[in-house]
């Protein structure tokens, strides 16, 4: 597979930076999907909640994530 190569890292830091200055990133997780939340805690996020998510015919549970967001002062 492609994990392990820094990717969602790179995407991550691209998103936070095109979004900037923002103070919270929240997103959703599938609650089955391991990987990404072992990602996003590693990353530091924390689950905050969750709720029904529905795509076509299929319901399921997503989790709710977020980050407070810092930037470096500009001096």
């Amino acid at each position: 597979g492609k994990q392990g190569h820094g990717l969602g890292s790179a995407l991550l830091e691209e998103a936070l930076d095109d979004f900037a200055p923002v103070s919270e990133m929240r997103l959703l997780v599938n609650r089955d999907n391991r990987p990404a939340i072992q990602f996003y805690e590693n990353k530091g996020f924390t689950r905050v909640g969750e709720t029904p998510v529905r795509m076509g015919d299929h319901d399921f549970i997503d989790y709710i994530y977020s980050k407070a967001i810092s930037y470096p002062c500009i001096s």
